[in-house]
């Protein structure tokens, strides 16, 4: 009798086992929204970086916009100061020659 009771109870316990299956399927449910949630979560911080990373090259642009502008406003007052002092070399020059001459 008692070996028929332990092999029922075993039965019993193994036809359980096999109904309810190794896990369940809520702690899947849980698993594939925590994965879900990662992954939407990384998509966001991606497209954060990417957003920063434009505005970035967008503020980089601008700065060397501006700098090529102030280099080129330079550039053209250092040729007009060069070309005022090659003026004032050529006139301090005629005048030396005219005074050389009329000596």
């Amino acid at each position: 009798m008692k070996r028929k009771m332990i092999s029922a109870v075993l039965a019993a316990v193994m036809t359980v086992g096999m109904i309810t299956g190794c896990g369940s399927s809520q702690t899947t449910t849980e698993n594939k929204a925590d994965k879900l949630i990662s992954l939407r979560a990384r998509q966001t911080f991606l497209l954060q970086i990417m957003i920063l990373k434009k505005n970035m090259h967008m503020e980089i642009l601008m700065h060397i916009q501006e700098l090529t502008k102030i280099v080129r406003t330079e550039s053209i007052h250092l040729k007009t100061k060069i070309s005022y002092s090659r003026i004032l070399r050529t006139i301090n020059l005629s005048t030396f020659l005219a005074v050389k001459e009329t000596t």
